[in-house]
């Protein structure tokens, strides 16, 4: 976990702020210039919440990695990048920059919320038919009900990644969860289906090596392409085995093993000493809510009453 927070006056300090953070060249005027930034940094995700009190123009000196998707808040802004124009308004999700993409922004007294993603946690959650890690290919969400799904994982996110100390399997679920929102949102080039050589990989051995490895890892920041590469496979071909012949995912199926090994916990834990949250969190279940309607549903309990037990 990584957090920051500033907050800065004057078109100089502005100019600075930003360019020392993101590596971008600002020409800012205004009034009352300003700066407002508070950022965290989850497994692989940058979530940002930037108020410029500035019209600026802010230019990037050097292609960034990950993939920027932004919601408008207030104001207006202005990108220049991949050979695109787009002007956005208050309200709007956008893909600000793609990755490996320079851009130019024109900001207009305005406050953002901004997402960076990397590409291996785009790859963790989808591929491209040649195996590679996908890419948004549109600018805006698919649909309203797309960006409004996408806006209640930021905030679910930042949330998150705002804790003071998020465990490691809750850190690495919560940037995959922003990824496949992402995914899902926006335009992409992930591959839907599995290929001829998917199917014919797609058989219960390598179902059986695969639960075996989640089996004796679940205590392992785990993704699909771990699972895949340990039944040496390919990611779509253990998604299509896993259905196939156990009727879920590798990743459903790792989350029951680990809501198992909850149980156990709750069960051997000190009531005086553990707590729900933090038995349910070391396990990877960030959302205690949903932590506790999946433990009813399976144990028939709640699971304070099974740590007060």
């Amino acid at each position: 976990m990584a957090h920051l927070s500033m907050e800065v006056d004057g078109v100089d300090e502005v100019a600075a702020a930003l360019a020392e953070r993101y590596r971008v060249a600002v020409g800012a005027a205004g009034p009352r210039p300003g700066l407002r930034l508070v950022q965290d940094t989850v497994a692989g995700v940058e979530v940002s919440r930037i108020r410029y009190g500035v019209d600026a123009v802010i230019t990037a000196q050097e292609p960034r990695a990950g993939t920027c998707v932004a919601r408008l808040r207030g104001g207006s802004v202005g990108y220049r990048s991949a050979g695109q124009q787009h002007r956005w308004a208050a309200g709007d999700v956008y893909l600000a920059a793609p990755a490996g993409a320079v851009f130019e922004a024109e900001v207009h007294d305005c406050e953002a919320d901004y997402v960076v993603i990397d590409p291996s946690t785009f790859a963790a959650v989808a591929q491209t038919a040649d195996g590679g890690a996908p890419a948004l290919t549109g600018w805006t969400p698919v649909s309203g009900a797309a960006a409004r799904q996408w806006l209640d994982t930021l905030e679910f996110v930042q949330r998150t990644a705002a804790g003071p100390a998020v465990p490691p399997l809750v850190a690495g679920a919560t940037a995959r969860l922003m990824a496949a929102a992402t995914l899902a949102a926006f335009p992409t080039d992930a591959a839907v289906e599995p290929a001829a050589r998917d199917r014919r990989d797609a058989r219960p051995r390598i179902v059986a090596q695969a639960v075996a490895f989640i089996e004796s890892h679940p205590d392992r920041d785990l993704t699909v392409a771990d699972v895949a590469e340990a039944a040496h496979v390919t990611p779509r071909a253990l998604q299509l085995a896993f259905r196939k012949h156990l009727g879920t995912t590798p990743m459903a199926h790792l989350r029951r093993v680990r809501l198992e090994r909850a149980h156990a916990d709750l069960l051997a834990a000190d009531p005086g000493r553990a707590t729900v949250g933090a038995i349910a969190a070391r396990w990877g279940f960030a959302d205690a809510g949903r932590f506790a309607r999946r433990y009813r549903d399976v144990y028939g309990r709640s699971p304070s009453t099974t740590l007060l037990s």
